[in-house]
């Protein structure tokens, strides 16, 4: 508010009068109690350094100062240290959602793996081609993939009563 008063001359003044300079974006005026004219600032305005911002408008050139009407009508807040438990909780949400997914994929990959392995000790060779080397001997040749082995049987006892096998072929290639 700014007091004014006129004179023709230079030397006799008027009565003063005041003369209220605002924004009327995110100012207005009242009357008090006194009859007194009061500016007020508007629901949802900041009125920072001379000039009306609304609420959640953040300074130009930066991503933290930001007018918020909940913290200070009059000095910019810094948004960028605020605390919005939404998005922690959203946050929350979707981490354990990742995790929990990633924990599926792992016990699942894991099933695979030890089923794998499992069935892979259970895998037994038919021969193809089985001959007779004597009364204590037998040959067999056996096909994994393109690999052919050959196992001589020696068919006399052993301690336990098993049979031994001895493994004959080219290769250092392991069958089973």
């Amino acid at each position: 508010m700014i007091g004014i008063s006129v004179s023709n001359d230079g030397t006799h003044f008027g009565a003063q009068q005041t003369v209220v300079i605002l924004d009327t974006t995110c100012q207005q005026t009242q009357k008090n109690a006194d009859n007194e004219t009061i500016v007020t600032l508007k629901t949802g305005f900041c009125y920072i350094a001379a000039t009306c911002y609304s609420s959640g408008t953040y300074l130009t050139g930066s991503s933290c100062a930001k007018c918020d009407t909940a913290q200070n009508l009059f000095v910019w807040t810094d948004g960028c240290n605020e605390t919005d438990d939404t998005n922690k909780n959203n946050l929350i949400i979707i981490m354990s959602s990742v995790g929990g997914a990633i924990l599926a994929i792992a016990v699942a990959l894991a099933v695979i793996i030890y089923l794998k392995i499992k069935a892979k000790k259970k895998r037994t060779l038919a021969p193809l081609v089985e001959t007779s080397l004597g009364p204590s001997k037998m040959r067999f040749w056996f096909r994994k993939g393109s690999d052919v082995a050959v196992v001589e049987h020696h068919l006399g006892r052993t301690k336990g009563r098993k049979m031994a096998a001895e493994y004959i072929s080219d290769g250092d290639e392991e069958m089973g």
